[in-house]
């Protein structure tokens, strides 16, 4: 009897030990997971505006263990990133993640990006003549909304002269982009829908076209209005009363 439990403890011991044996392996091997450094990609010195097409000189390769750089979904590789477009600001000295990049098929072009990234497939990108003058001098952005305003000559049905008329025909316009910059600007290229295009084309036609910023909280109610010459008069020069 006595042999038997001699037995029985060692056979313990034994399990004991291969047990200790055994965690001791994969507390080993996940220390060892976990503090593997690979490659992550930063952001450079330099912010990375959004929409903007990403080169090499635009980011560097820094060490990150891995088990964060995977947490994150964090780019191991350089070439996951160049070329690619940025979808919103990248921070300078920060990691790029998945979700800041457009996942697009074909990121070649950065308007088509854009678009794809506006999420109506209606939309197509067009671009309007501007100067300082009817572009609030110049000082338009990629991102921002404007009305654009057509003032035009019409003939109205039944009626021999044409009828001057401004109104906002293309009220919230995106702009996804700019020929030139501030004095030197020639054009906003704007995210509208075909109808949004051949109204705008029309005006041009038969008229002029000028641009209004938006700020960022506006009051809707008014984007449905429009002055003629009888309006005008209505408002400014009636002498009604006097």
């Amino acid at each position: 009897m006595q042999r038997m439990k001699i037995d029985k403890s060692v056979v313990l011991l034994v399990l004991g030990i291969v047990m200790a044996l055994f965690a001791g392996f994969f507390v080993v091997k996940g220390q060892e997971y976990y503090n593997k450094l690979v490659p992550v990609i930063y952001c450079g010195e330099k912010d990375i505006p959004p929409y903007t097409k990403i080169k090499e000189e635009d980011i560097v390769e820094l060490k990150l263990p891995q088990i964060v750089a995977q947490k994150q979904r964090m780019f191991l590789k350089k070439e996951e990133v160049i070329g690619k477009v940025s979808k919103a600001l990248i921070i300078a000295n920060t990691p790029i993640i998945n979700n800041q990049i457009l996942d697009v098929k074909n990121n070649s072009n950065i308007l088509a990006s854009n678009l794809t990234q506006i999420g109506d497939p209606r939309l197509v990108a067009y671009t309007i003549s501007a100067n300082p003058m009817t572009s609030v001098g110049g000082k338009i952005l990629p991102n921002d909304k404007v009305h654009i305003i057509a003032n035009i000559q019409i003939r109205v049905k039944d009626q021999e002269d044409k009828k001057r008329v401004s109104k906002i025909i293309v009220p919230y316009a995106k702009v996804i982009d700019t020929v030139g910059k501030e004095a030197s600007i020639r054009g906003l290229t704007f995210a509208m829908t075909p109808q949004q295009v051949l109204d705008v084309e029309y005006a041009l036609k038969n008229g002029s076209i000028s641009f209004a910023l938006l700020p960022y909280e506006y009051n809707k109610d008014q984007e449905n209005i429009s002055t003629s010459d009888e309006s005008f008069t209505e408002r400014h020069i009636s002498t009604k009363g006097e």
